[in-house]
């Protein structure tokens, strides 16, 4: 009995994450985004709770700019964002290094790490950022 909810469990989390590739697959990202905390004590709840504000945050001040980001435990606490910024945004930063210093003042809980979105970038594992992304649904947030 144990068994079968566990195997309905991973079927119902395999189609949330499947339905949120398809969705984010259409969007035209700029950044791929890597955050960390300072701390390696981190629960999911409050990490997830700085991922909620750090969305709100960018939203508050870029209303066009879209934003998804998800935590991941293992193998140490952090998590990951898309960005796609709307044009004239886009057009203020000449580099991912510049990109990352304005960004940088939107999450202090740690550094942070972008690069510019490669769609054709895919591993055998995790298949491509969207994918790796989603691997866990229930810790993603977006705007």
């Amino acid at each position: 009995m144990m068994g079968d909810r566990e195997d309905e469990m991973q079927t119902l989390l395999t189609y949330a994450r499947e339905a949120w590739v398809q969705v984010w697959e259409q969007i035209r990202w700029d950044y791929w985004i890597r955050l960390q905390w300072r701390t390696e004590a981190i629960g999911a709840t409050t990490a997830q709770d700085h991922l909620e504000r750090f969305v709100r945050d960018l939203h508050r001040q870029h209303r066009t700019l879209r934003v998804v980001a998800g935590f991941h435990a293992d193998p140490f606490p952090h998590a990951h964002a898309l960005l796609a910024l709307s044009r004239r945004l886009r057009g203020r930063f000449l580099n991912p290094v510049e990109f990352t210093d304005w960004l940088q003042l939107y999450w202090y809980h740690g550094p942070i790490w972008a690069e510019p979105f490669d769609p054709s970038k895919r591993s055998l594992e995790r298949g491509g950022a969207v994918e790796y992304l989603a691997r866990e649904p229930g810790t993603v947030v977006f705007g």
